[in-house]
């Protein structure tokens, strides 16, 4: 089984020193003669996309500012909210990430992707019975990450039976497989089938580099015995953004928390 019992890692950024800007041009924008953006202060959509493109890059304070300014300007736009709250749960600030996405929910009731991190955010504090009664009691049937979602927290709770065909039917969209494959990879993990996991692991890297990827594939080597492998991980996850912490959200079974590597490189050493 999943020695370590840990929720997936959370990313946490002090971006202050980070200056990156990144010019965008969507449609939205006005270009001028020189080809150069202008940016339009007053245009919400304009915000929207860059902030998005922030959180690309993993600039979390880049995005969090321009989040801000969408509902400045537009306060009933729900994947402004949305955005808010994906900010807020990198930071780890947890009950402002659940508030903003309550208000999202609250101004589209059928946004996937905001049911999506409602539930993702519960399964992260180690409520995958909530997690799944969220899912189970939105509209959404045809969303391949809710159900991916859906299977991980099914298996988790030990339902291994619906996990599995949960999983299977994720797959019908393959251009959501990147949403899907981290999903079953953790709970390929958590049954204790680890080479499995890595292969999953790795063919989301293939396709999408991202710190939770790094260390999820750490957390599988530190299972696998190949802690030094692991830490280098680790170390490439916080490259990817400057000045960034890694930590572990409460589990299930340790509702302390506790550091990634330092917790499951003790228990793999024998240690507490």
């Amino acid at each position: 089984m999943y020695k370590s019992q840990i929720s997936l890692i959370i990313i946490s950024c002090d971006l202050e020193n980070n200056n990156t800007d990144v010019s965008l041009a969507p449609v939205e924008t006005d270009i001028d003669s020189q080809g150069e953006v202008i940016e339009n202060e007053t245009d919400s959509i304009f915000h929207y996309v860059r902030a998005n493109r922030y959180l690309e890059l993993n600039n979390i304070k880049a995005a969090e500012s321009r989040f801000q300014k969408v509902i400045e300007l537009e306060s009933d736009f729900a994947r402004g909210w949305l955005g808010l709250s994906q900010v807020a749960y990198l930071n780890a600030q947890f009950d402002k990430s659940s508030t903003y996405i309550d208000k999202a929910i609250s101004l589209k009731p059928d946004l996937e992707e905001a049911i999506y991190h409602k539930a993702k955010l519960e399964k992260e504090l180690g409520n995958c019975n909530e997690s799944i009664r969220i899912i189970d009691s939105s509209t959404s049937n045809n969303f391949p990450p809710l159900n991916s979602l859906l299977a991980l927290c099914k298996g988790l709770i030990g339902d291994h039976d619906s996990a599995e065909i949960l999983f299977n039917d994720s797959f019908i969209n393959i251009e959501e497989f990147k949403n899907i494959i981290l999903n079953q990879a953790e709970y390929i993990m958590s049954i204790g089938k680890y080479e499995e996991s890595l292969k999953l692991a790795d063919d989301y890297l293939n396709i999408h580099q991202s710190p939770e990827a790094y260390i999820l594939k750490g957390m599988i080597l530190v299972e696998l015995g190949l802690t030094d492998e692991a830490l280098e991980l680790f170390e490439d996850a916080k490259l990817m953004s400057s000045n960034c912490l890694l930590y572990t959200s409460p589990s299930p079974r340790d509702q302390r928390g506790s550091g990634l590597a330092g917790s499951a490189l003790k228990k793999k050493r024998g240690g507490g």
